[in-house]
């Protein structure tokens, strides 16, 4: 089999592991690929992939299986890790503790509990310490090698360093405070030279994180070890006990340094004194590996978990069809992009492993669908196209689900796609028979125009951006949670009074959606199946659309009544007057002479006039008042910009900036911000001063020219903190701020 082993970091534990695996893997008929990122997993086109959970969600369209070797207070201490680890499709572990969390974690997103027994293993070895010489002249070596990433037991490390016979080995600047005779200097990661060194030494040491070793997860260092035959010193814990009982010399990790380092001794002491049952300690400990924990055997391990949950899987869907295979009805407006893009997405469709489909396709656009029309797709039984000639957002939307034929509904964007279990997991457990009042969605994935870092340091330019419900009674922050193409719906959710055009040229898919809600219990699926492309040029955000406020308004209008969702405000007409009191100036998109991309109110008049007619009242901002929230830059009181960086929460606030405000004038004015936006979406808004809601709030886009913002403050009294901040999706921007002004009209 060709299995992908995804791994974005350099020279660390992986890539060692890694070098061993794919030795361990030719050995036994199988294809260990390195990817360092969803590109590389696409190109290798591989069986299954293997992924640490904690850093990495599943970004393919293949079998993703999550390595448990994190402790559970990984996924718990930050959100998107513990999101990662959901999105897979199943769960290697080796640790007991780690085995029973992902079954737990199996049994709650409703997938199978079968969990793999697998670890990032070294393979077997020829080579085998000489321990007969070394222990009759008390020659052995205890060797230490590490990346040293949480400097655990900094002091006792150096302290050991000045004993005789220590090898310790790493990056030099993680261990800087060593003796330099200890110091062996930084290990090749080839999956043998690590091996080697132990063997030569004769003996190596173990010890764990902190967070491991309350978890009982092991390090591949004992692996390593017993592996060549060495003799192995090693935090005491229940796992090591269970498996390999007396054959290691066990330390208490819990003492003090000084006592740590005590034990530690004298372990190699019982060494010199007992050579004999050192000798059978280091063959046992070398044939429980070789055994149990070998890199070929915990290999084929996972090829054998990955094949047993596949056959269930494919056993379980053709048992469905048996029973009842559900006929989903399938929107596509299509017009504006090439008939590439949309091939793609009817692709994705064709590639389902769940359910049979009516493709409707909405034409609002002349493009020639005949190559689609007439191809025989897998799994679609019907194409209908539908004209619907220069129609807006809703009007073909709507036109798409007046033709809804099926017993279930969805809404694929052109320029989107599916994975190919999406509608399986939405539909997990599978039906007998037709269901009433049903709403599944999906996670979501999306695609950037450019890579970027997220958390846990992986660079791709894909990300999981939505993944599950929000806490919030925020209408438009309940649907943001739910792509346009992540849900499927029953039919009868669409009432008679819902399938009337609402005539609105954004946020038709939140009205849809909302509406749908308000009828029914949302089913999460705890997968992300769906993909999107974000932040592409080509792309025109709805939410700087001259229209926007009155779509919004439509959808708080319609959605202030009888389909109010359940988890909206009780008292929906102080929401909607809400958001007419605190409704922002309309945002106009254009160019001004100097080639810069310009946001702001084109009806107010300061906005309108040149340059050439308007006085700067003040300029800049306070450093007592203002506040940069925490990872997001720096604010110093003598730098007149200001970089920052946004968190990847949705609205979350980078920057509460106090600006400075005319001492003698009380007119009208025009806030004008300049931005150089360099990666991803940033909000800039200005609050009003005596609540948190905007006067006035736009967003921008990463591009190479200068950015302003022209903001119009009819009273300055009104005006609170200049806010920058991310937008409505999970994903991190840069922007530097380049200079705040307030203009006025000049003095006739």
């Amino acid at each position: 089999m060709k299995i992908a082993f995804v791994n974005q970091f350099r020279n660390a534990a992986e890539n060692q592991a890694y070098e061993s695996l794919r030795i361990a893997a030719e050995r036994i008929g199988h294809q260990l690929i390195h990817c360092a990122g969803s590109a590389e997993v696409d190109a290798c086109q591989p069986d299954f992939v293997l992924a640490p959970a904690s850093t990495r969600p599943k970004l393919n369209d293949f079998p993703h299986y999550g390595i448990l070797h994190d402790p559970r207070e990984t996924y718990l201490h930050e959100r998107p890790f513990f999101n990662n680890l959901r999105t897979h499709d199943g769960w290697v572990a080796l640790a007991d503790t780690m085995l029973r969390f992902a079954r737990d974690i199996a049994f709650s997103v409703g997938r199978d509990q079968d969990i793999g027994v697998y670890y990032n293993s070294c393979q077997k070895q020829t080579r085998s310490a000489g321990l007969e010489p070394l222990l009759r002249q008390r020659s052995l070596r205890l060797a230490y090698f590490g990346t040293n990433w949480d400097k655990r037991r900094s002091r006792m490390f150096r302290t050991m360093s000045f004993e005789d016979n220590i090898v310790i080995g790493g990056p030099p600047d993680a261990w800087q405070d060593l003796d330099p005779k200890s110091y062996c200097g930084e290990l090749v990661f080839d999956g043998d030279s690590v091996q080697a060194k132990y063997a030569e030494c004769g003996a190596g040491l173990c010890l764990l994180s902190d967070k491991h070793f309350r978890d009982d997860v092991i390090s591949n260092r004992v692996l390593e070890i017993a592996s060549v035959g060495a003799l192995v010193i090693s935090c005491d814990t229940p796992w090591l006990r269970k498996h390999f009982g007396d054959s290691l010399y066990y330390v208490d990790q819990r003492l003090p340094d000084p006592l740590l380092l005590k034990q530690i001794l004298a372990a190699r002491e019982e060494m010199y004194r007992d050579p004999a049952a050192a000798l059978q300690r280091a063959a046992h400990a070398r044939h429980v590996f070789e055994q149990h924990f070998c890199g070929e055997v915990l290999l084929a391990n996972a090829v054998e978990h990955h094949l047993r949950v596949d056959a269930r899987r494919k056993h379980a869907i053709s048992g469905s069809r048996q029973r009842y295979w559900p006929l989903i009805s399938v929107i596509l407006r299509c017009g504006s992009r090439p008939i590439e893009t949309v091939r793609r997405a009817v692709e994705s469709l064709a590639r389902q492993s769940y359910g049979r489909f009516h493709l409707i396709l909405v034409r609002h656009h002349p493009l020639d669908l005949s190559s689609i029309e007439q191809h025989p797709w897998p799994n679609i039984e019907r194409i209908e196209t539908i004209e619907c000639p220069a129609g807006n957002c809703s009007k073909t939307l709507w036109a798409g689900l007046n033709a809804v034929a099926g017993d279930y509904f969805s809404v694929l964007d052109d320029d989107d796609w599916l994975f190919s279990n999406h509608f399986e997991e939405l539909f997990r457990p599978f039906p007998a028979s037709p269901q009433q009042s049903f709403f599944a969605f999906s996670g979501s994935v999306s695609i950037e125009a450019e890579a970027r870092r997220a958390l846990g340091g992986s660079l791709d330019n894909r990300h999981v951006s939505r993944f599950g419900p929000h806490n919030t009674d925020r209408i438009n922050q309940i649907a943001s949670c739910i792509a346009t193409n992540a849900f499927v719906a029953s039919r009868d959710l669409l009432h008679d009074g819902l399938l009337h055009d609402p005539h609105m040229d954004t946020a038709e898919d939140t009205l849809l959606i909302l509406s749908l809600l308000s009828q029914t219990r949302p089913i999460f699926s705890h997968a992300a199946t769906c993909v999107s492309e974000v932040g592409h040029p080509d792309r025109i955000s709805a939410t700087a659309h001259p229209r926007r406020f009155e779509d919004e308004f439509t959808l708080h209008t319609r959605l202030s009544g009888k389909y109010r969702p359940p988890q909206a405000p009780f008292d929906s007409w102080s929401a909607l007057r809400e958001e007419w009191d605190n409704r922002p100036a309309a945002a106009a998109l254009s160019l001004n002479a100097q080639g810069q991309f310009v946001a702001g109110d084109d009806s107010f008049f300061l906005s309108s006039m040149p340059d050439s007619q308007l006085r700067t009242v003040a300029s800049g901002w306070h450093y007592s008042g203002s506040k940069i929230h925490p990872g997001c830059g720096k604010l110093s009181r003598f730098q007149s910009n200001l970089s920052l960086r946004t968190k990847p929460t949705p609205w979350h606030y980078a920057a509460e900036l106090r600006f400075r405000r005319p001492r003698n004038y009380s007119g009208e004015l025009l806030m004008r911000v300049e931005l150089l936006v360099k990666t991803g979406r940033i909000g800039v808004g200005l609050l009003n001063r005596t609540g948190p809601h905007y006067l006035f709030r736009a967003q921008l886009r990463a591009m190479e020219a200068t950015q302003v913002v022209n903001i119009p403050i009819d009273d300055i009294s009104k005006a609170g903190q200049l806010i920058l901040q991310t937008w409505d999706e999970p994903a991190l921007a840069e922007v530097e701020l380049l200079g705040v002004r307030l203009l006025a009209a000049r003095e006739s």
